[in-house]
């Protein structure tokens, strides 16, 4: 009985990691890269000065 609840709980153990990584082992991380955007603002005379 002893050997029964070992292995169940192992195999509870196994799952619940199984679980937690399976989607981060999904992800693809090679595709995109950083996002550059352009900005053509005014500059510091946006800013509400009193």
């Amino acid at each position: 009985m002893n050997r029964v609840i070992r292995i169940l709980s192992l195999s509870i153990l196994l799952l619940l990691f199984a679980a937690l990584f399976a989607p981060v082992a999904a992800q693809d991380l090679g595709s995109g890269g950083p996002i550059i955007e352009a900005y053509f603002g005014g500059g510091l005379t946006t800013f509400n000065t009193p």
